[in-house]
This record gives C-alpha cells, sequence and structure tokens, in this order.
C-alpha cells in the first residue's frame, strides 16, 4: 500500500497484528511505478 498516514498510525498497526495482517508499503514518491492505475489510466 502506499504511505498515507492513516494507514501507518500506531494505533492501526496493532489492530493488524492481531488480525494477523502483515503489510508492506511503498517507498515514499513511488506510487506513480508500482501502482497500474497511476501508469495507465491517470497518466494519459
Amino acid at each position: 500500500m502506499d504511505n498515507c498516514s492513516i494507514q501507518t498510525k500506531p494505533q492501526v498497526l496493532p489492530i493488524l497484528r492481531e488480525h494477523e495482517v502483515q503489510i508492506m508499503t511503498f517507498p515514499p514518491h513511488t506510487t506513480q511505478i508500482f501502482q497500474a492505475l497511476d501508469l495507465s489510466l491517470f497518466g494519459v
């Protein structure tokens, strides 16, 4: 996922761990490289 601040808030991370959800975030300023909609639809 991207680095939206709500997704990586300290209050959210324990809830994700409790439900065995592991998150991986994109490095900053790279969503246009990894997200298909940014490359194809929004890029045009």
